[in-house]
């Protein structure tokens, strides 16, 4: 009985950890940025992040994030990851295969630009002038395995925005 317990407390999240990251969700929107990092990643040292301890690794970490925004409603991911991720091999990094299969499976669906890590960086960093960041520690130690989320408005996107913008411009 204690160990049917045990398996069962450590297949789900600690509640507290989910709710650290529902609430952090439910304060951020368009234009916020998240980071789901390998356990090496860097601390930022300005005072628009805020990082969180994640219990599970990467693509786990992944699958609460997006599964917290679908929830939420009020915002939805546009996923990078780095092209490093991409190129890397077992005989550098063992446990990547495995690695992109769960990151996949964590995508719910969602597409995956590539791009370097530097360019991804540099991004967000230039972003977290004026947006807050969300920075949350996996447990996965591999590098370059970072995946970066930019937060979109969940009830309006890109293709509304054209046909409004275009219609402002024709006066009607």
């Amino acid at each position: 009985m204690l160990f049917a317990s045990c398996l069962n407390s450590s297949s789900k999240p600690p509640a507290l950890w989910v709710n650290a990251l529902d609430s952090e969700i439910n304060s951020l929107g368009a234009l916020n940025w998240i980071i789901v990092t390998d356990s090496s990643f860097p601390a930022l040292g300005n005072s628009v992040s805020h990082t969180i301890i994640s219990p599970t690794d990467l693509p786990s970490t992944l699958h609460e994030v997006i599964q917290s925004m679908e929830s939420s409603g009020h915002v939805k991911p546009r996923i990078y990851v780095t092209r490093e991720s991409q190129e890397l091999q077992e005989d550098y990094a063992p446990g990547i295969t495995r690695h992109r299969e769960k990151l996949h499976e964590a995508l719910h669906g969602y597409e995956a630009y590539a791009l370097p890590e530097s360019t991804m960086r540099s991004i967000v960093l230039e972003s977290g002038k004026k947006y807050r960041i969300l920075v949350i520690k996996s447990q996965t130690s591999l590098p370059y395995t970072s995946v970066y989320v930019e937060l979109e408005s969940g009830y309006w996107d890109s293709e509304s925005e054209t046909a409004l913008r275009k219609h402002m411009e024709n006066g009607r």
